[in-house]
């Protein structure tokens, strides 16, 4: 089948959502259905990664839409409302044009609260009669004025049209769905959960090692934007501590760019500790799976925010593709793997809390290896794309 995807993010933007609907749309292409993929590029963002294969994908046709930001504030360039309707205009007419040259069979919606992404794609639901399917991949909660917060609630009328009119909403958690019905309103029958996931096809047996082992070097690794609220501090002063008081030799990657970097550069160096935390910046995916394959423990997020609060992190699924325990903190989308056995869900971002975490991983070799076993197991099960999409194939089947 010809399938139309819009989204606001994928490569060269980097972030959880290009990931996971890179792994879709490879999963898709490999069973030979045709898609077509629609999304802006910015002339300049801190989260860019190079992304060598997107273009190399059997069955896949991008269509980028090139943007120029109209200011620039301090590290990252912003574009207004003006800038901002502009694209979505661009975004419609490049999709009106391949329904008009192609026949689609489905329009898929990368859902963002914060954009226009899925009025887009029911506007061209209604207008061509094409089934739209929405991939909801957050929902905020309103408890502060962020940027994406405050469009979320300019777009609410927008976003509860595409709710109630569209054919399918595909939810990543069940939390998730559950503030969506409160919010929006709408038929959950029409709706299905079905986890983002990662391509297991690139996380194949031959480039990971399955035999990790807590030795007296242990490496962490972050992955993702360095922003205030991942709480990075407290992992810094955690590893510090326990590498003074205990005889191990633990170091920290940290892989990722944002405001946040400045800080961090000067509190690493300020406390002297360069010596076992390395910033990283921005890699290609593939030098991202060589530093996750030379780690023994993945960090997550630190603490709960309002952009985070629903959300399952690409990260922790790739930590979990390749065998990495993780510590996160327990927002709602985190809980929900409270059963995996696969990492350690922590209730305070607390040094003591999170120095308590980590030395009772790291002093327990057995309990160790298996959660690393548990992990693999887990990611081939519920997030192999490879798997998903018959479950994302059977629910268009049941419900359209």
């Amino acid at each position: 089948m010809n399938i139309l995807e819009i989204t606001m993010f994928y490569y060269p933007a980097g972030g959880g959502a290009s990931t996971t609907i890179e792994s879709m749309v490879k999963a898709l292409c490999k069973r030979g259905h045709q898609v077509h993929l629609v999304y802006p590029i910015f002339d300049v963002s801190l989260t860019s990664l190079k992304n060598e294969k997107s273009s190399q994908i059997p069955n896949l046709k991008l269509h980028p839409i090139y943007v120029k930001s109209k200011f620039t504030f301090k590290y990252f360039k912003i574009y207004d409302f003006f800038t901002r309707k502009l694209l979505f205009q661009e975004m419609f007419k490049e999709c009106n044009d391949i329904i008009k040259s192609e026949h689609i069979d489905y329009i898929i919606s990368h859902f963002h609260e914060s954009t226009e992404i899925g009025i887009i794609g029911q506007n061209l639901s209604d207008v061509y009669n094409i089934p739209h399917i929405v991939k909801v991949h957050d929902i905020y909660p309103f408890i502060s004025l962020t940027p994406e917060i405050i469009y979320s609630i300019l777009n609410y009328s927008n976003n509860k049209k595409v709710m109630r009119l569209s054919n399918l909403i595909q939810f990543p958690n069940k939390s998730m769905r559950e503030k969506a019905v409160k919010r929006y309103n709408f038929n959950i029958k029409k709706s299905a959960i079905l986890p983002n996931g990662l391509f297991m096809d690139d996380f194949n047996e031959s480039r990971i090692n399955l035999n990790r082992k807590i030795e007296q070097e242990v490496n962490f690794v972050f992955v993702g934007g360095l922003y205030r609220n991942r709480r990075l501090y407290n992992i810094l002063y955690s590893i510090s501590e326990i590498n003074k008081e205990y005889n191990f030799n633990l170091n920290l990657y940290i892989v990722g760019d944002g405001v946040e970097k400045p800080n961090l550069i000067k509190f690493i160096s300020g406390n002297k500790l360069t010596r076992f935390v390395k910033i990283l910046g921005n890699l290609s995916h593939n030098e991202v799976l060589e530093i996750l394959n030379k780690s023994h423990i993945g960090i997550g997020p630190m603490e709960k925010n309002s952009i985070s609060e629903f959300q399952m992190p690409i990260k922790i699924i790739e930590y979990m593709a390749m065998g990495l325990p993780w510590i996160a903190y327990g927002h709602d989308g985190i809980i929900e793997l409270n059963d995996s056995k696969c990492g350690i869900i922590i209730r305070s971002s607390s040094i003591n809390v999170i120095k308590s975490e980590i030395l009772s991983l790291i002093n327990d070799r057995p309990k160790y290896e298996l959660m690393s076993k548990c992990c693999r197991e887990y990611a081939i099960e519920h997030f192999d794309w490879n798997k998903n999409i018959e479950r994302f194939l059977d629910s268009i089947e049941k419900k359209i």
